[in-house]
């Protein structure tokens, strides 16, 4: 693998290929956002651009589909929130797994879309909270929430 180092304050959606040979067949392989907890109270932010690859006239036109993610802390709790700022493409894709760097404390609580989920693992000596197999739809606003 690659290391990589991300800044504090950074959301980061990332896509593995999968063994895809071309761009074309990697748009449906699942995303993974890198959180990078920042300080302050909105704690990371990032985008997500979309489009079909091919035409030309897509951001003219706004058919792609531009997501804004966020992070805030309200001191005990973390909130993880998309918006959709464009929504001109339609797509299936989504985040399969959300890796949460610079988690220091135990984590007992994760909700998505409200609903409590055990999907996740807190590694104490990484600092690394990883919740995994949510199926996030992209193109539709989502929050996690973990404490």
């Amino acid at each position: 693998g690659i290391n990589a180092e991300y800044g504090g304050g950074r959301i980061i959606p990332l896509q593995d290929p999968l063994g895809s040979m071309t761009a074309l067949d990697s748009r449906n392989n699942p995303y993974q956002l890198v959180v990078s907890l920042g300080s302050g109270s909105t704690i990371s932010t990032g985008s997500l651009y979309i489009d079909d690859g091919d035409d030309l006239t897509s951001l003219d036109q706004r058919k792609y589909l531009d997501v804004y993610f966020s992070c805030t802390s309200n001191g005990s709790a973390y909130k993880l929130a998309s918006s959709i700022l464009t929504s001109g493409y339609q797509t299936s894709a989504f985040a399969n797994e959300i890796r949460v760097l610079g988690v220091e404390k135990s984590i007992s609580s994760v909700l998505v879309n409200g609903q409590s989920t055990s999907s996740f693992q807190w590694d104490p000596t990484l600092s690394v909270l990883t919740i995994s197999n949510q199926r996030l739809l992209l193109s539709s606003p989502f929050t996690v929430i973990w404490s």
